[in-house]
Order: structure tokens, then C-alpha cells, then sequence
């Protein structure tokens, strides 16, 4: 469901740019809630309000086949992607 990626709360971290195109590095961090407190606001011990409960975190390893390169020609199925 495409709506479903409007409420995803993650990071994307790549090198900066290089020559050596093969040596592509980055990865995807996906956040999760956790517990039951998920989405809530909780007092934090100086009185403030937390955002959100506990989370949990899953990182995915980016690499060169990861990527799209300009003028690429999708055949088939969906592609979903940050610039």
C-alpha cells in the first residue's frame, strides 16, 4: 500500500560522491515503535514530553545494486527511491 509509506520513520546514509563508482556505501535505517506506549507522548524525568515510546531499529546494507542510474528503463514492477 503506497499510504503506508507516508508513516515510515527511517535514515538513509551514503557516502559522498567518488569516482569509483563500484565502491558504492550506504545503508537504510528503518524505526520502528515499540511496546505499548507506541505513538504516544510520555513525561519524561524533567517534566517534558517524549514523542513516541520505545523503538527498535533494522538496518539494510546499500550497495551498487541498489542503485538506478539516470535514464533508467524500469520493464516490469515498481521502484520506489530517495534522490
Amino acid at each position: 500500500d503506497d499510504a503506508s509509506l507516508l508513516s515510515l520513520q527511517g535514515s538513509v546514509y551514503v557516502d559522498k560522491p567518488r569516482m569509483e563508482i563500484d565502491q558504492f556505501v550506504g545503508n537504510f535505517t528503518l524505526t520502528e515503535e515499540t511496546g505499548a506506549g507506541a505513538g504516544l507522548g510520555t513525561a519524561g524525568c524533567d517534566g517534558d514530553i517524549e514523542v513516541g515510546g520505545p523503538s527498535a531499529e533494522h538496518t539494510e546494507p546499500l550497495g551498487l545494486e541498489n542503485t538506478l542510474w539516470s535514464n533508467t528503463v524500469l520493464c516490469a514492477g515498481t521502484a520506489i527511491g530517495v534522490v
